[in-house]
């Protein structure tokens, strides 16, 4: 799909049209660095492998929280209906909530900030290269040194957090502050454009749910291909359909994807049956 997807980018491209998605962007920024460098890393091969990056990180890695986010609200009533609360106090019923509004929503930001912590999406992130000489605490670390980040134990080391194995909740959230999301730089386009983007998927996704009429579903199952459109917004610039093939068969890749991280990621970021068995506090 990437490779027919870049293939319809090439075919319309033009370097003094609108950048209306990453595909477009990179395109742009490869036409220019070719022409200076022919050997330049910036390559159509270069492109593809990004996009499935994109698709592979920026997806289930997002539905899998967003289930995650769902259990411990069902979990949690009581933060449920205070986070209820806050949106309807800062974002109201007569429009659509934004990026900015986070600042606004302490409680909210809390409690989706512990789930990261608690649940982290990507216990072992994707493999860095050092790009000079460096030091970290005594040690010498050469350029071109392979550096994996271990996220799980920062994020579960008892030195920082009180009973970091368990959700924690109220008060002391106030305490964890520079955990705060970052803003998503813009990517070769308007951040508005893209929050816009958003806000469509979720009323779509949420129209959805609110058509079973309180019947059980699978939540995954409408999830994925939500979130992974947000991916194809970000990079093809348009969504797909929950019933076109491409989208049917990119979830299946997505899903099969998300079977592959360590045993760690599993067991973080997939959700178990036993949330309401045991105590989490």
């Amino acid at each position: 799909m990437n490779r027919s997807e870049i293939s319809s980018h090439e075919k319309s491209f033009n370097v003094n049209n609108r950048v209306n998605d990453y595909i477009d962007g990179y395109l742009a920024e490869m036409e220019v660095r070719q022409r200076k460098d022919p050997n330049t890393h910036f390559t159509r091969k270069k492109l593809k492998e990004n996009c499935k990056v994109y698709f592979w990180a920026g997806s289930e890695t997002i539905t899998a929280s967003l289930q995650w986010l769902l259990l411990l609200s069902v979990r949690y009533s009581e933060h449920q209906k205070r986070i209820h609360e806050e949106i309807d106090s800062v974002v109201g019923r007569d429009r659509s909530p934004c990026y900015a509004d986070r600042l606004h929503m302490p409680f909210t930001q809390a409690f989706i900030n512990e789930m990261f912590r608690w649940k982290t999406p990507l216990p072992l992130p994707f493999v860095k290269y050092t790009s000079e000489d460096t030091s970290v605490l005594g040690h010498f670390i050469p350029n071109g040194t392979k550096v994996l980040v271990n996220l799980w134990a920062v994020h579960n080391d008892p030195k920082v957090w009180h009973k970091p194995l368990e959700f924690i909740n109220g008060i002391s959230w106030r305490d964890h502050k520079r955990f705060a999301l970052q803003v998503f730089k813009d990517l070769a386009f308007g951040k508005g454009m893209m929050e816009d983007r958003i806000t469509d998927e979720i009323s779509y996704l949420t129209n959805l749910i609110d058509e079973t009429n309180g019947q059980s579903l699978c939540i995954k199952d409408i999830l994925t291909p939500s979130v992974s459109n947000n991916m194809c917004q970000l990079v093809f610039g348009h969504r797909l359909d929950f019933n076109d093939p491409k989208r049917q068969a990119m979830d299946m890749y997505l899903n099969l994807l998300s079977t592959m991280p360590s045993v760690i990621g599993i067991a973080s970021m997939a959700p178990i049956g036993d949330l309401f068995a045991r105590e989490v506090i």
